[in-house]
């Protein structure tokens, strides 16, 4: 058996196919797609042809198919546009962290994408054309589609060989030009992923030196300093009138250092001097009335492998000024 894929342009008119249809069907061959694609006064025929065993030479095609009136060039090509489209697609679902079952009128498949076949344990098997319902699927809901009916986060467990996965199910019907429904797909996102994302949106946003933006040479130089001591483990000074950006630069070494701990932000300014202590070194259980029983961590231990940026630190009382001296000094605190 063998194939053969053309690419035919002729100035266009009427009647080119059922010409095309003609020609192919004496030399004895089937037509296994065909595609016309019209280009201003001209049309572009992608034909794929299946002979059944005769000797035909591709010279004797090519020979029959020249005498269609109007045709302008004929040549073999490796790939019909069908074919790279359905590649294309092919690509874009198995990269995508969804996995995604569609199925015909039917309810037979038709798109099955990597994600969903690893999910399913079917790995590299292909079951496109194979019943919905031979999957092993934790229901059949998406039959329910090709009625017209919608499902949105659905919470599913799916129970393989491999374990146990939680996902949320989305389906939606397939319609045509005309709002037929000619099919119905299901997506089913990870639990997992969703959180993971979930997370990704509530933890602090980090800030690196790529978002200190500025072009002046003491904006350069300052970014460039600051790079070169974010990997010491030492004690950095920031000095700068209000709102000039301290904070992003203190936060910016924090994240260049790759430090365990969180970035623990303190405004020395807006703590009431009777707790100003408490807050920074905590306090142990039975220290003073209306403390938690328990005892409490200061901002000092919360920000234990990581990094505390006292903020508007010369509005401090001189003698609170005093004892941050000393466990800067010592690097170690004790609870009150």
């Amino acid at each position: 058996m063998m194939n053969l894929k053309l690419e035919l342009i002729f100035k266009d008119r009427v009647g080119i196919v059922a010409d095309i249809s003609t020609i192919i069907a004496q030399q004895g061959d089937n037509i296994v797609s065909m595609e016309v694609v019209r280009r201003e006064d001209r049309a572009h025929v992608y034909l794929e042809t299946e002979n059944q065993g005769q000797e035909v030479r591709i010279e004797e095609i090519f020979e029959n198919l020249a005498n269609i009136a109007d045709l302008i060039q004929i040549r073999s090509i490796d790939t019909l546009p069908q074919e790279e489209r359905e590649n294309r697609f092919r690509v874009v679902l198995d990269n995508i962290s969804d996995g995604v079952v569609s199925i015909d009128r039917e309810g037979n498949v038709t798109t099955i994408n990597r994600v969903a076949r690893q999910a399913l344990d079917y790995g590299d098997r292909s079951v496109v054309g194979s019943a919905v319902r031979a999957l092993n699927l934790p229901d059949f809901q998406v039959l329910e589609c090709l009625e017209g009916k919608k499902f949105s986060n659905v919470k599913k467990d799916l129970i393989t060989a491999t374990g146990r996965y939680h996902y949320f199910s989305t389906g939606r019907p397939i319609r045509d030009t005309k709002g037929r429904i000619i099919g119905a797909v299901e997506i089913a996102r990870d639990m997992q992923e969703i959180k993971k994302l979930a997370r990704s949106i509530s933890d602090p946003v980090k800030i690196g030196f790529s978002d200190i933006i500025g072009r002046h040479p003491a904006i350069e130089a300052a970014v460039g300093f600051a790079r070169k001591i974010a990997g010491a483990d030492t004690v950095v000074s920031i000095r700068g009138g209000s709102g000039t950006g301290k904070e992003l630069f203190a936060r910016a070494i924090h994240s260049a250092a790759k430090l365990q701990g969180p970035f623990v932000p303190i405004n020395c300014a807006a703590l009431p001097a009777q707790l100003l202590e408490s807050e920074l070194y905590g306090y142990v259980s039975g220290a003073f009335t209306g403390g938690r029983r328990e005892g409490k961590a200061g901002l000092f231990e919360v920000a234990r492998e990581g990094t505390v940026f006292l903020d508007e630190i010369g509005e401090m009382p001189s003698g609170s000024q005093a004892k941050i001296l000393r466990v800067i000094q010592e690097k170690q605190v004790r609870r009150i």
